[in-house]
């Protein structure tokens, strides 16, 4: 989902960019005024305002697929995980505790992607 949305805002991006340079960077031949020349320059700052949010969005996303990633890696290692009881009460309790387990880690999920 967020990866997505961020695609889609960067080729937007892209466009107003290449917008905002028409006529100062692409096609020259025409007189440009100071008003032009201040209008795209605010509107650049403005992009690149938004791009440096965007990138700090995205480095503390990274940050929180790495913690993740890492509590993954280590609950995979636990053979405590693989342990399945003989007793039919020790297995229901057991795969109570997994779905629990399950539940919480979905909602770790959908928290760190939210936009």
């Amino acid at each position: 989902m967020l990866i997505l949305g961020i695609e889609k805002e960067l080729e937007e991006t892209e466009m107003k960019i290449i917008l905002a340079g028409d006529g100062i960077f692409i096609n020259q031949g025409t007189i440009q005024t100071a008003r032009n020349i201040s209008t795209s320059a605010i509107l650049l700052d403005e992009l690149a305002g938004r791009n440096k949010v965007r990138e700090k969005q995205i480095r503390t996303y990274l940050i929180e697929l790495e913690e993740f990633r890492n509590v993954i890696d280590s609950l995979a290692s636990d053979s405590v995980l693989f342990y399945i009881p003989a007793d039919s009460v020790e297995v229901r309790d057991y795969l109570s505790r997994l779905t629990s387990f399950q539940k919480r880690i979905k909602q770790r999920i959908q928290y760190s992607i939210r936009p």
